[in-house]
């Protein structure tokens, strides 16, 4: 579906992207052949700190520690630093398509702190490294090493493989694209599982949001996870 997009509705070809005359621009219109400078100053990467440090605070009130949950790690927090070098140096105003995650993988943005944030592609691609800290309760069987982990976060190298194939570097993927988590929640049980979100009861609770400008709103937009689906 993805590729269908990208290359068009009634392309019925596929495309050898390994070929050399094959440009980026003969591949989607989406990404054309252009490598524009990506950043554009701390305004609109600060924002986006800013609004998920809002949220950091409201998600720090929430006890998501009920069966089968009994570690929840969230990156943003632990692992700022890469995640806020990821923001400053790839988020722009110019981009038109938003490439939604789920949430944080174990090998993944556990690690890095970036959206499907395998730690060779963040590394050796985006060129994005920086300290990262420990959770606050953190689970045995899957320890934050940071960027010293070794293990592959196999939808991370999927999905960045991909757009390298199509965009060769990185600045021509984001000068259109961001891509982004809306849980920025990792949940883990006991024995080390890594839980997502489709895999947990949902259950509603209203949360109340500090904003910026002393206005306070009530929202029912943080998901409680409890128990696990029938």
């Amino acid at each position: 579906m993805l590729r269908q997009k990208l290359f068009g509705e009634n392309t019925g070809a596929v495309l050898d992207l390994s070929l050399p005359n094959c440009a980026p621009s003969e591949v989607s219109r989406y990404f054309p052949n252009i490598r524009p400078p990506v950043q554009e100053g701390p305004l609109l990467a600060d924002r986006l700190i800013q609004i998920q440090s809002v949220l950091n605070q409201a998600l720090s009130g929430v006890d998501f520690r009920r069966a089968p949950v009994e570690y929840v790690y969230n990156p943003t927090e632990y692992a700022r630093a890469p995640f806020e070098l990821y923001l400053r140096k790839y988020s722009n105003s110019n981009q038109k398509i938003l490439l939604v995650g789920m949430n944080p993988g174990p090998f993944g943005m556990c690690q890095t702190g970036v959206p499907f944030g395998d730690v060779n592609w963040v590394k050796n691609w985006l060129k994005i490294e920086g300290a990262v800290q420990k959770p606050a309760l953190e689970c045995p069987q899957r320890p934050v090493q940071g960027f010293a982990c070794t293990k592959k976060e196999q939808s991370g190298d999927r999905f960045w493989k991909f757009w390298q194939g199509l965009c060769t570097e990185p600045e021509q993927f984001f000068h259109n694209a961001f891509v982004y988590n809306y849980c920025p929640l990792a949940f883990i049980n006991g024995a080390g599982k890594n839980l997502t979100p489709a895999e947990l009861k949902v259950v509603l609770i209203t949360t109340r949001l500090h904003f910026p400008r002393g206005r306070t709103d009530k929202h029912e937009i943080f998901r409680r996870k409890l128990a696990p689906a029938d």
